[in-house]
């Protein structure tokens, strides 16, 4: 999901004003190409976005695993998965401006990361105008079927998941999902335990914790075939 954090005033007054392109020098994206604007991205900038997800990602993305990004927002883990993976990582946002943004910093950074596919769709539980089911997709893709699937849509994971039972049960794909309360929570749990999956809680961390005013922030982690 986007993120968006309000910088103390007193670390606001040294840092540039403005979105650039920077490298970064920190996290699970160091050395790539990135554009910052210091008072909604400094996490990105600093490596601590997320970082409770880094030791998932060094088990699920191994070099040639193809991954879908639902909800890629800018495309920060997107090209996290690329780097690790040097694969294909399909990137869904519907979000014009968002997947603009994707495709700006998949050329940015094409000698360091595996191609980066942009599908500016939402992604359900059925096919229609604007929106896709990961089975249909997948159905038509000349891609692998994915081996990764990071899911943060905001409230429609369920739905999601719901249009990807033949993934589930064919290529049994590794999933970590965002989750943003504890009742979608149990239904993605009770979701996957169904497929056969044996999911696990991944807790925000406390230190330095991404903040966002809701009622959970955590992630369940899936492994796969």
């Amino acid at each position: 999901m986007p993120l968006s954090l309000h910088v103390p005033a007193v670390l606001k007054r040294p840092l540039p004003s403005g979105a650039h392109v920077r490298k970064l020098p920190l996290g699970g994206a160091r050395g790539l190409a990135f554009t910052i604007d210091f008072d909604r991205h400094l996490r990105f900038y600093l490596g601590l976005y997320e970082t409770e997800l880094r030791p998932w990602f060094a088990r699920f993305a191994t070099p040639g695993t193809v991954a879908y990004d639902i909800g890629a927002d800018v495309g920060y883990q997107a090209l996290v998965i690329g780097r690790l993976t040097r694969s294909p990582v399909v990137a869904f946002e519907p979000r014009d401006d968002a997947a603009s943004q994707i495709e700006r910093h998949s050329a940015l950074n094409k000698d360091r990361v595996g191609p980066l596919q942009v599908v500016r769709a939402k992604v359900g539980r059925s096919s229609a105008p604007g929106e896709t089911s990961l089975d249909d997709f997948q159905a038509q893709s000349p891609l692998e079927a994915p081996g990764l699937l990071l899911i943060d849509v905001d409230g429609g994971e369920v739905e999601v998941l719901a249009g990807a039972t033949r993934l589930f049960s064919e290529t049994r794909p590794h999933l970590v999902i965002e989750t943003h309360s504890p009742q979608l929570e149990r239904e993605c749990r009770s979701i996957l335990e169904q497929a056969g999956y044996q999911p696990m809680v991944v807790n925000n961390r406390r230190v330095f914790g991404d903040f966002r005013p809701l009622a959970l922030n955590r992630w369940i982690a899936a492994k796969g075939r």
